[in-house]
């Protein structure tokens, strides 16, 4: 498959192009080659420069705030400092392999017609949630039997305590509606 680039009108394959899951033919408009000059163009200007940095800033600011107090208020974690980090250190593979491995299902598992509501909703779900609940997708992304969607009315928000004792089961209450 082939589109033409809205911005250097050349025809080109597909992989010439991001994804964006929004589009109908599920890439963007303008070629990778484009969009790379928009925006080294647009983050060149110093104006745009600052406003990055103070964003990125503030942005690692709260998430290392919010790490720090996650992890004051891990009292095993205090305990087992040391053990954690030998354990992060010679494991970082698995690791990053988990952590690809459910992004990748978690993309693959969000439908391609979701509308830009849909999204919104899902994000406000995400917002709506905290430090002590999490937000659980009613059927499992990886469970045994079943895999079910990314989509707005397959998630909740619970506790955190009952997510992770749920872990990645489908619930009898999920099947009997």
């Amino acid at each position: 498959m082939a589109k033409t680039c809205n911005v250097c009108n050349i025809l080109k394959d597909n992989e010439y192009f991001y994804k964006n899951i929004l589009s109908k033919d599920g890439f963007r408009n303008n070629c990778k080659q484009c969009e790379k000059k928009r925006k080294k163009i647009y983050y060149s200007k110093p104006e745009i420069k600052a406003k990055e940095k103070e964003k990125k800033n503030k942005y690692r600011n709260i998430e290392k705030n919010k790490i720090i107090a996650r992890k004051k208020t891990n009292e095993w974690y205090h305990n087992n400092k040391n053990k954690v980090k030998k354990y992060q250190k010679e494991n970082a593979y698995k690791l990053l392999a988990n952590n690809a491995k459910y992004r990748a299902k978690k993309l693959n598992a969000t439908p391609k017609w979701l509308t830009k509501e849909h999204l919104k909703e899902i994000r406000e779900i995400y917002k709506n949630s905290s430090k002590d609940h999490h937000v659980d997708h009613i059927v499992p992304l990886q469970g045994k039997s079943v895999s079910g969607l990314h989509v707005p009315w397959n998630l909740r928000v619970i506790t955190k305590e009952e997510n992770l004792s749920k872990s990645n089961k489908l619930l009898k209450e999920a099947i009997n509606g």
